[in-house]
This record gives structure tokens, sequence and C-alpha cells, in this order.
């Protein structure tokens, strides 16, 4: 953690969740976990983050259309074409 805090220019607070952050799990050797909960959690946050703008962007808008902006907004091709943008 130390490494990648020197490589970012940034100190992390909670150095456990960092390292966690960036293990994957076929590299577990103790109990400090690795990032597939945090990505769960993300993934949470992001669908929730997603859904909340579209709610009030669209307050006439149906459930089934909701899900539809959702679906069209939160994967991977979405994402990669932010990041490349």
């Amino acid at each position: 953690v130390d490494k990648l805090e020197h490589c970012l220019g940034y100190k992390f607070k909670n150095k456990a969740i960092a390292l966690q952050a960036i293990t994957h799990p076929s590299y577990r050797i103790d109990s400090s976990g690795c990032y597939q909960r945090l990505e769960f959690l993300g993934d949470a946050i992001l669908d929730f983050l997603t859904l909340r703008y579209f709610y009030m962007k669209h307050p006439d808008a149906d459930p089934g259309e909701l899900t539809e902006l959702k679906h069209s907004s939160v994967n991977n091709q979405a994402f990669s074409y932010v990041c490349v943008k």
C-alpha cells in the first residue's frame, strides 16, 4: 500500500481497505479479504445513484422505463465509453 500511495501521491485513511481493494481473491493469505466485497458494494452504490438520478430527472417514468434507463447506463460498454472519452 505504501508504494501505491507513493505512486498516486495520496495517503489512504484506512490502509486495510486499500489493501483489500487491490487484492485478487487468489492471493488471500490472511483474513484481509479481496476486492470482490468492495466491488459488490460499489456496484450497489452506483446502481442506487443512477436510479436516483433517473427517478428525479424523469418523474413521470414508470418502473419499466426506469429499469431500461438503468440497464442502458450501468453496464461495461457504457463505462468503457466514458473511460475512453
